[in-house]
């Protein structure tokens, strides 16, 4: 034999039913086991600076242009070796005076433009190695921070376990 209810019914049965335990249940929150007081979780960390990083594109920029300079003062240097040549030729000592003259100005500058890509390589180099030093410092730092937040909450675990000062043991000692 079976019944036959209708689903509205069921429903209704059902919600009523919800609805009364949940007036009967206390609404006051349980007390706190006793014990030290739930330790302070960090804030949010703050995102990392990254100076080192705008430091490495300057540093790649000059460079991109150092080596612009570099290419404009080897066409210079051909250029002026082919001027000194063809003063050579016609045979006019004024031009090929004026012409070694500009060489040797131009070959200067072509060596002040390479000791200055040396530099900001060397600048690039070091602002790298700055940038993963300060990397590898952040996170042994955050290591660091966590093992201490462990140690901290293992002693207060150990605290909350020893008895207090004063109180007999439960037990006899010997």
């Amino acid at each position: 034999m079976s019944i036959r209810v209708p689903s509205l019914t069921l429903l209704s049965v059902l919600l009523s039913s919800s609805l009364a335990l949940a007036q009967s249940a206390p609404t006051a929150p349980e007390p706190r086991p006793a014990g030290p007081p739930p330790a302070e979780r960090p804030g949010p960390r703050p995102a990392p600076e990254r100076p080192a990083a705008a430091e490495v594109r300057a540093d790649r920029k000059e460079i991109r242009e150092d080596r612009k300079e570099l290419r404009q003062d080897v066409k210079e240097v051909r250029e002026d070796r082919k001027t000194v040549r063809e003063a050579g030729r016609a045979g006019d000592r004024e031009a090929v005076k004026a012409a070694a003259e500009e060489l040797r100005r131009d070959r200067a500058e072509l060596r002040k433009d390479v000791r200055e890509l040396r530099e900001d390589k060397r600048e690039l180099r070091e602002d790298r190695r700055d940038q993963r030093r300060d990397v590898r410092d952040a996170k042994q730092d955050a290591r660091d921070a966590k093992q201490e937040r462990r140690e901290e909450r293992r002693e207060e675990r150990r605290e909350a376990t020893r008895p207090a000062a004063g109180t007999p043991p439960s037990a006899p000692q010997r």
